[in-house]
């Protein structure tokens, strides 16, 4: 008797949890609007159907309050092949939930595209030119100021120029791609120095209420009553989300005095070169 209400306990509490975490998808928020995370549901040529009864994969997206926060166009190409790295895609209703690496190429062998998820979320997307370089890169691990469903999008034009963007929700226009130079959320200022008409001041600028500047600069009193904008003149200090420095200069009435040194977010040092960074 003890043995069969174990075994009754345990049935209820795997139902229980299986229609908590079913009951925490496909949500609609108060005005009807798709919500937090969402399936998607994708034919053998991944084309996006609106149910699972004609689709072979799965995949997840996330909605705010209506917008799609992980766009992705239909890949339903006859005429281009998808292979697959071989790393285990669970079932979930019979659908394949899709992990590991995606690759789309045509019948000569070019690669497409390509696709790296990891339990049905998206890692790296790329896609290339005819050439075969890099056209876009989306890389999901790179989040803007550790905030979440941030991603970094780079993208090349055909001198191979790179640019790259960030794709964030902004306080007055939603969610758009946001170029990587961040306006700040707040900025303090002190003054290290009056001398005459010239004010010597140390500025921070604060971004999601973390600091991710801290320039010295420079400002002369115009004919008016006012001032004219600073220049840099001091140090200048740049920090990413995670605390890790991002650059490091000094500057001499706007011009770089002693070099300017850059790192990747995970610390490696870039770059160290001799020229304005924002010329």
């Amino acid at each position: 008797m003890k043995t069969f209400i174990l075994q009754l306990k345990l049935l209820v509490l795997c139902c229980t949890s299986a229609l908590s975490q079913n009951t925490s998808i496909n949500q609609l928020d108060s005005l009807g609007k798709k919500h937090g995370k969402w399936e998607v549901y994708l034919t053998h040529q991944w084309k996006v159907v609106p149910d699972s009864v004609d689709a072979k994969y799965l995949r997840y997206t996330h909605y705010d309050h209506g917008t799609n926060l992980y766009l992705f166009g239909e890949w339903a190409v006859r005429f281009l092949k998808l292979t697959h790295d071989g790393s285990k895609e669970t079932l979930v209703n019979g659908l394949k939930v899709m992990n590991g690496k995606y690759t789309w190429t045509t019948r000569s062998g070019r690669v497409i595209s390509t696709h790296e998820l990891k339990d049905g979320h998206y890692v790296l997307y790329e896609d290339f030119k005819t050439d075969g370089r890099l056209h876009t890169k989306i890389d999901y691990t790179q989040k803007l100021w550790e905030q979440p469903h941030t991603y970094k999008m780079t993208t090349w034009d055909r001198k191979g120029r790179e640019e790259y963007f960030f794709h964030e929700k902004t306080k007055t226009k939603g969610w758009i791609a946001y170029q990587a130079v961040t306006q700040p959320d707040s900025i303090s200022s002190k003054v290290l120095k009056i001398s005459g008409d010239t004010v010597f001041t140390l500025d921070r600028w604060f971004y999601y209420g973390k600091l991710y500047n801290e320039v010295e600069k420079v400002y002369f009193k115009g004919k008016g009553k006012g001032f004219f904008d600073g220049m840099f003149h001091g140090k200048y200090l740049a920090w990413y989300g995670n605390g890790n420095r991002e650059h490091e200069g000094n500057y001499r009435f706007g011009q770089l005095e002693t070099g300017w040194q850059s790192w990747e977010i995970d610390g490696t040092f870039r770059i160290l070169v001799n020229l304005l960074p924002f010329q």
